[in-house]
């Protein structure tokens, strides 16, 4: 099993960041994706391997949870987007996620990787809200 947690702060407030987050439309804006569109209860992400995840969980303001269901590169996917307020009233963004790699030998590779990219995404998460706020 691997894993990555990374952190972003961002000067907006907690709701201006989790908005971007419940938002799904808005990922291609702050991610490594082309596009991103609803299939029923699942969400298919464009711009490289066929991704499909579904939402799990949203606790209004605070927490994202979703799961990546086609198992491309990767099995058991399971990530929280997290957004609490920061000391200096901006916003901090917890992003951590567990996963099985295909095979399991790159288990070490994929985390290295995945949490590089999600550190990019949490910061340019964090820098859109600020300068949508």
């Amino acid at each position: 099993m691997s894993s990555y947690d990374v952190q972003a702060v961002s000067a907006a407030p907690p709701a201006a960041v989790f908005a971007l987050v419940a938002d799904l439309t808005t990922w291609p804006s702050w991610q490594a994706i082309t596009s991103i569109r609803p299939d029923g209860d699942q969400w298919i992400l464009g711009g490289g391997p066929r991704t499909v995840i579904r939402v799990t969980e949203v606790v209004p303001d605070r927490s994202l949870r979703y799961v990546e269901t086609s198992e491309t590169l990767w099995r058991d996917y399971r990530a929280t987007i997290e957004v609490t307020p920061a000391p200096d009233g901006g916003s901090r963004i917890r992003w951590h996620a567990t996963f099985r790699s295909r095979p399991s030998l790159l288990d070490p590779f994929w985390a290295r990787v995945n949490g590089r990219v999600i550190q990019h995404h949490a910061g340019a998460l964090a820098r859109l809200a600020a300068e949508r706020r």
